[in-house]
C-alpha cells in the first residue's frame, strides 16, 4: 500500500482560479493563477500582502526573480517587469512577445538582469 500524503503545513487561499506557477522571493511567495491574478504571500503571517494586477486578465505562466526586480509571463503575449516602490508592485516594464506559450526562463541572482523572450520570427 503507497504511503499517505502529509497533511500540509498551511494552505493559501485567495486565487479564484487554478495556481499555474509559484516563485520564492525574499519573506514572500509569489503565485500565480490561470485567472490572471499575482499574489504575494507574506510567509510569516500566511496572509496575501499584495496582488499584482496584469496580463489583462489572461494567464500567468511563469513568475521569476532578480534581486529587486519580479518577472512575470502571461498568455496576452507579453513579459513584464515589477518593483516594489511605496509598498505597492508596480509594473516598471513590458516586452512584447508573439508567444502564448510557456517559455522557461532562468535568471541571475547576481549581477545585471537578463530576460529572453521568443519573438514569433526566426533569427537570421
Amino acid at each position: 500500500m503507497p504511503n499517505k500524503s502529509p497533511d500540509p503545513i498551511y494552505v493559501l487561499r485567495g486565487h479564484s482560479g487554478p495556481v499555474t506557477t509559484v516563485e520564492f522571493f525574499d519573506n514572500f511567495l509569489l503565485s500565480g493563477s490561470s485567472e490572471g491574478e499575482i499574489f504575494a504571500w507574506d510567509l510569516e503571517t500566511f496572509r496575501k500582502r499584495y496582488t499584482l494586477v496584469g496580463h489583462n486578465g489572461k494567464g500567468i505562466l511563469w513568475i521569476g526573480h532578480s534581486q529587486n526586480t519580479v518577472i512575470t509571463q502571461g498568455r496576452d503575449g507579453t513579459v513584464a517587469t515589477w518593483v516594489l516602490s511605496d509598498d505597492r508592485w508596480q509594473q516598471s516594464g513590458t516586452i512584447v512577445t508573439d508567444s502564448k506559450a510557456f517559455c522557461q526562463c532562468s535568471l541571475p541572482t547576481h549581477g545585471s538582469t537578463v530576460i529572453a523572450a521568443p519573438s514569433g520570427q526566426d533569427w537570421k
